[in-house]
């Protein structure tokens, strides 16, 4: 039988499936929406300082932040 030192790392594991999860719908909306709006091309055109990487980055910090902040790692 396997027990773990820290099992709260382990719950925090199993929850980055569904974050990824919300993650990845939450992209396919943005896309879908800027599809609604206008012709995919012509938006780019029209709004080209929106930034492609920001929510990937954004989630990444932000989750970086938690599981640093929840566990107390610094």
């Amino acid at each position: 039988m396997f027990r773990f030192a820290h099992p709260e790392y382990l719950y925090a594991l199993a929850v980055l499936p569904l974050i990824l999860l919300v993650y990845f719908y939450h992209l396919r909306w943005k896309t879908k929406a800027r599809k609604q709006f206008g012709d995919l091309a012509l938006v780019e055109r029209l709004a080209p300082n929106v930034s492609k990487n920001q929510t990937g980055n954004k989630i990444g910090i932000e989750l970086t932040w938690d599981f640093i902040s929840h566990y107390r790692l610094c």
